[in-house]
């Protein structure tokens, strides 16, 4: 999932893709530096190289990675949508060295970059490839559905030889639909079409889905409902449109089955009284068939609570609660999201995500519990138990939501931590890390499932009917509905936003199409009586849709009223509805508190050998708080936080009354006698610090989500060579250098592991925050011996800048450079030696040209 934004630039510049291929240089560090004997001065923000007009005026030839030259200014790629800069990696000589099929929010094209050798770009517009030249960019729009970049064709004038569109197919014949050759991957059937080519002999679990309380009866009368609906009305149960952009009016009449919220949404202004409110006019848009009554459901991303609302309880983020790995607080957890979204009218949380990140430069790492699939399983679960109740006691009761295990098929695999990217590996190794942590949901009774992005060896999720079917559904007994993800049905091969059998034929059963379903419900309507979907496979999806409906209570017939199967009250009469106290309930924020004591884990406190520990800290001492992540609630709550990057812009009033920042959370930590003041970092300036017992410093990322959340080979992973980190580490190097014998605890708010070796150094305690929520004030209670670390490592922490893969004790497909980590399970109390000596510092912008180094610890 991910957001929109309001402007469709409908002409791709070609001075934006040609920017694209050239910023792939090393990220500045200064904003007054020297490239090619050319200096920058300060006014030419994210200008990588400089030169002069005629004039003799400076200009800008080059921008740093991230952003493209418009005009004479560099804008960030976020400006045209193009979400990732893509990194050639160096000393390859084949054609395209490394390409990303990139996807853009804001309507500019997909884009990949190329090395000078490269004969030819193309995109695929009105069916076929077409060359990046001057005819095509004009070409280039979103009316035309331009959909993808294709590497695979010849340059002949302004047309394209090669380059077949069919899905699966490698080679096409002149007669629209014929394929004369498969795919690599694909091998042809009995029926002489193109099948998914799996050599191995997989032992598969023996699990289901649960049988529920008188599924009998709703499979009965599901089935007659099925039987009576027209293919219209199937499509239309088959589509999830965004809220914006659709009426009531409009959902009713086209028969809509679900809606969603992007990670920006306000309604109203945005209380929970105005949540409901319009929640309760979806809800009664229904599809009536005969004597059923079929509702809407009212979906989006739940990622650490209601985060569409920041007056809700925020939790810390995956990562964190990895490292704090109980059981117990994930089921609470899902407890109160579920409540809290029920009180905003919402019926579905797209959550929690079951990804087994393998690269920590992958931009939804935080959204991972860890990097062992045993422990996101299991957390996973107990989240999912908390959301929709337990199967075997009160199972979708009034106060919970649906939820979606998501991103199906080894999103956090790909290779170099990619979004969207693509999972080489065998099944085997696919199913014991990437698939296996849906076995105990599945059995749990996760009643919905998101499809990934990503591809595997190359085929893309949403068109894997292997993956989709024969896997999830066949083999793993999954009985409920596989939801796509936001325009994903557009990233498999042949298909556009508009239509895609494909996607259908593979087993989503609800497609995501965003605000393109006035498009998209016709076309696959046209497709369907055409043939182009098998009844059979529309029949199974819808049958899958109404059954999650009856279980939830958004279906209702007289058989099922009458076999005590109820009809789910409407938003505004369901418990808490529209009410703020739910939202900012004691009880609630308390055990958000408690998750972030337990999420903390900490790395170092006090010199190896040396005697006495600064952690925990005196509640009389006298405190210098500083740092960006100090006293910034939007920056600690990182992405899918009102945004969906999230945002540091945020006012901390904009939380509510309860939530609370680190620093505030040291303010009453010390009201008994001590003291905390707050200060704000400024270029140059070190306070006095003469009369204070210690600097509390807090850093951190700014807030990301996918995409913008990716870092790059050959990128260093060094948080202090990045815009943020550079004055930051400035100030804790003046203030070491002017008062040697200052306490210093830094504090590290991130969404994945980074390379603080200088930061480690400098520091006498330092400790891994992640990414805590609203109730920063749980950091305090640990750091002041309240209550005692007890988090630990999920993920391993590189000690080398250029460290970042671990698929499973493996470097995969980053160079092993170095083994030099802090491993999974480390953590330390007050009481544990800190064995951290002071660490070798590479300061690196690139990898590119890395040496080995050796193990210190």
């Amino acid at each position: 999932m991910r957001v929109t934004m309001a402007f469709r630039p409908t002409v791709l510049m070609l001075a934006v893709v040609l920017a694209a291929s050239d910023n792939i240089r090393d990220r500045p560090i200064a904003a007054d530096r020297v490239l090619e004997d050319q200096r920058c001065s300060a006014e030419q923000k994210h200008c990588q190289k400089c030169g002069k007009a005629a004039n003799g005026q400076e200009v800008c030839e080059l921008c740093e990675a991230a952003f493209f030259l418009r005009g004479t200014n560099c804008a960030h790629i976020y400006q045209c949508g193009v979400l990732s800069d893509v990194v050639i990696g160096e000393g390859q000589a084949n054609d395209v060295a490394q390409a990303g099929l990139v996807s853009s929010f804001a309507e500019c094209h997909h884009q990949c970059a190329t090395t000078p050798k490269c004969q030819a770009l193309s995109f695929y517009i009105d069916g076929r490839c077409v060359l990046k030249d001057g005819s095509a960019l004009k070409k280039m729009s979103f009316e035309l559905g331009v959909k993808s970049a294709r590497l695979d064709c010849e340059k002949v004038d302004d047309v394209v030889r090669r380059g077949c569109q069919l899905s699966r197919c490698g080679m096409c014949g002149e007669r629209e639909g014929d394929c004369l050759q498969c795919r690599s991957g694909f091998i042809r059937n009995a029926e002489g079409k193109c099948e998914f080519e799996h050599d191995e002999d997989v032992e598969w679990p023996n699990i289901s889905s649960p049988t529920y309380s008188k599924l009998e009866t709703i499979r009965d009368e599901v089935a007659r409902v099925v039987g009576q609906m027209t293919i219209e009305q199937k499509i239309g149960q088959m589509t999830m449109a965004i809220q914006y952009g659709l009426s009531p009016i409009d959902m009713k009449a086209n028969y809509i089955g679900s809606y969603h919220e992007g990670g920006d949404a306000d309604i109203g202004d945005n209380s929970a009284q105005e949540w409901v409110r319009l929640s309760d006019r979806y809800w009664n848009a229904t599809t009536d068939v005969d004597d059923a009554v079929i509702h809407p459901l009212h979906g989006l991303d739940a990622v650490h609570g209601h985060g569409n609302v920041p007056t809700a309880t925020l939790f810390p983020h995956n990562i964190g609660l990895g490292c704090a790995n109980e059981s117990a607080l994930m089921r609470e957890i899902g407890k109160i999201t579920a409540k809290e979204m029920v009180a905003t009218g919402v019926d579905w949380a797209f959550a929690p995500s079951h990804a087994v990140a393998q690269n920590w430069r992958w931009g939804r790492t935080y959204e991972s519990f860890s990097q062992i699939p045993e422990t996101v399983e299991r957390l996973a679960r107990e989240l999912v138990t908390g959301l929709q109740g337990d199967p075997a006691s009160l199972f979708l009761g009034e106060e919970n939501v649906l939820a979606c295990a998501k991103h199906f098929g080894g999103d956090g695999g790909t290779q170099g931590g990619l979004d969207k990217g693509d999972f080489r590996g065998r099944l085997q190794e696919l199913k014991d890390t990437h698939v296996s942590p849906y076995f105990g949901s599945i059995q749990e009774g996760v009643l919905t499932i998101m499809a990934s992005f990503n591809s595997w060896n190359g085929v893309k999720a949403h068109g894997n009917e292997f993956l989709l079917r024969d896997v999830l559904k066949r083999k793993l007994g999954f009985s409920g509905l596989v939801v796509g993800d936001w325009w994903g049905h557009e990233e498999v091969e042949g298909c556009s936003r508009f239509l895609c059998e494909q996607a259908v034929e593979a087993g989503v059963d609800v497609m995501m199409v965003v605000g393109d379903w006035k498009k998209y419900i016709p076309n696959t309507i046209s497709s369907a009586k055409k043939g182009g979907i098998t009844a059979e496979k529309i029949d199974d999806s819808v049958t899958r849709i109404l059954t999650v409906k009856a279980l939830y209570g958004a279906m209702t017939t007289p058989a099922l009223r009458a076999a005590g199967i109820k009809e789910r009250a409407s938003p505004s009469q369901r418990p808490g509805a529209g009410q703020l106290s739910v939202l900012e309930t004691a009880e609630h924020r308390e055990t958000a508190r408690e998750a972030v004591r337990k999420s903390l884990v900490m790395l170092k406190n006090g010199v190896k050998g040396a005697t006495g520990k600064p952690i925990p800290l005196s509640t009389t001492g006298k405190y210098l708080v500083a740092g960006r992540c100090a006293d910034n609630i939007g920056l600690q709550n990182g992405g899918w936080t009102k945004d969906w990057q999230g945002s540091a812009n945020y006012p901390n009033h904009l939380f509510g009354r309860i939530s609370e920042s680190i620093y505030e959370g040291f303010k009453k930590a010390t009201e008994g006698g001590g003291s905390a003041t707050l200060y704000q970092i400024r270029d140059g300036e070190i306070p006095d610090l003469s009369s204070y017992d210690a600097l509390i410093f807090c850093t951190g990322e700014d807030p990301y989500s996918e995409y913008l959340g990716d870092r790059h080979w050959p990128a260093s992973m060094e948080f202090g060579m990045s815009a943020v980190g550079v004055p930051e580490r400035q100030f804790l190097n003046e203030v070491r250098i002017k008062y040697p014998s200052l306490t210093i605890v830094t504090i590290l708010c991130s969404g994945r592991p980074l390379y603080m070796n200088e930061e480690m150094n400098l520091s006498d305690a330092f400790i891994a925050a992640w990414l805590p929520g609203t109730q920063g004030g749980g950091v305090a209670d640990v750091l002041f011996g309240k209550n005692d670390f007890v988090g630990k490592l999920s993920f391993q922490w590189p000690l080398d800048p250029c460290l970042t893969t671990q698929y499973n004790g493996t470097h995969g497909d980053d160079p092993p450079f170095s083994n030099l980590m802090l491993p999974i399970g480390y953590g330390l109390a007050y009481d544990d030696e800190s064995p951290i000596p002071t660490l070798k510092v590479d300061h690196l912008r690139t990898c590119t040209n890395h040496v080995r180094t050796k193990t210190k610890i």
